[in-house]
């Protein structure tokens, strides 16, 4: 598989996000700040974003946190558009912060690479 080599600047939001409340991206959309999460498996998009799209959950999914801890939580489908990476069809966590978080689900298709100066 083909990777594309992408450089991040530390502490920088790295692109904005776009969340697309129809699958082909043809009705209503909302975008966010996005940050990328190295620790993250899955995307995760803030909740009210998939609210005002009326993006609602599809079933539960374990997630294990920080302190090693396991709860269920929901899992959505969202069409993502990550400004300069591309669009993506993925099952996506909610966060209740107001930036979304980018995770391995996108970054695995790329070479990361990051920049500290």
């Amino acid at each position: 598989m083909l990777r594309r080599r992408i450089a991040l600047r530390a502490l920088d939001p790295v692109c904005s996000l776009t969340v697309m409340a129809d699958p082909a991206g043809d009705e209503a959309t909302a975008s966010c700040l996005a940050m990328v999460d190295t620790g993250a498996t899955r995307t995760a998009i803030p909740l009210r974003v998939l609210e005002m799209l009326s993006i609602y959950p599809l079933d539960l999914g374990l997630v294990t946190d920080f302190r090693g801890e396991d709860h269920l939580v929901p899992v959505y489908r969202a069409r993502v558009r990550v400004d300069g990476l591309g669009d993506y069809e993925l099952r996506v966590w909610h966060t209740l912060r107001n930036d979304a978080a980018i995770g391995w689900d996108v970054l695995e298709r790329f070479t990361v690479s990051l920049n500290l100066a």
